[in-house]
């Protein structure tokens, strides 16, 4: 059976992912000068909060071994929930910093259990959806810059009404280890094996660190799909 409801719920995630990590961004000059932050002091934090989110992938990528994707997602998701607040209503600057830690943190769980979920159940459709969960993000984030928009007359503080929608997500039915086996007749996906015959040993290196703020991503991607191959029992991905 296609788990339809699980794929919402994983979309659902990738939306309330954006649409926090959009929200949050596009704020940062207001977040700026209620701490009076200089330039030097922003980039050093987002730094902090890339690094965080490197640290926050990898460790699901392990806690993946012995814990369903899904309850990492959804602790990622109250995670992020328990952190909107502290960032928006900090009332001195040293709370905003751990504020923004946390939120590095849960920013890199839901990045790798959602890619979890995601890339299982490509596998179990049988055919390219990874696209949609992208969009979803997309979708996410074009509504996070637009209420950005629509309430910047707001005090910043009003933004921590967003953790209704991560919230609610956490408890989506997203899907479950034991949620059946998969089907072994079903063809694998036709990108992978057209990524196997392309990819070349030497090009990999460069590929992950093409980007010094996204490298994390793309250097931890195999060990995503390799435990979610392991979470749903299948080879959901091949990259070597």
């Amino acid at each position: 059976m296609i788990p339809s409801r699980s794929r919402a719920a994983a979309a659902a995630a990738f939306f309330a992912q954006g649409l926090v990590f959009i929200s949050l961004t596009t704020r940062l000059p207001d977040f700026q000068d209620r701490w009076d932050l200089s330039e030097l002091v922003l980039s050093l934090l987002l730094l902090m909060l890339v690094l965080l989110a490197g640290a926050g992938s990898v460790a699901a990528e392990r806690l993946a071994r012995h814990r369903p994707s899904e309850l990492l997602l959804r602790t990622g998701l109250l995670l992020v929930a328990a952190t909107l607040p502290v960032i928006t209503l900090a009332p001195t600057r040293p709370v905003f910093v751990v504020g923004l830690a946390g939120y590095g943190l849960a920013l890199g769980v839901i990045d790798a259990s959602s890619n979890m979920q995601a890339v299982a159940l490509e596998h179990r459709y049988g055919r390219p959806i990874l696209p949609s969960f992208h969009g979803a993000w997309t979708a996410g984030g074009i509504t996070g810059a637009l209420v950005t928009l629509a309430t910047s007359g707001l005090p910043l503080g009003a933004a921590a009404a967003l953790l209704v929608v991560p919230l609610v997500v956490a408890f989506a039915p997203f899907l479950e280890r034991d949620d059946g086996p998969v089907d072994a007749s079903l063809p694998d996906v036709a990108w992978r094996a057209w990524w196997r015959s392309r990819r070349s040993p030497t090009w990999s290196p460069a590929w992950r660190c093409a980007c010094p703020v996204t490298g994390w991503c793309a250097g931890t991607a195999p060990s995503w799909c390799s435990a979610s191959a392991r979470w749903s029992g299948a080879s959901a991905c091949s990259w070597s």
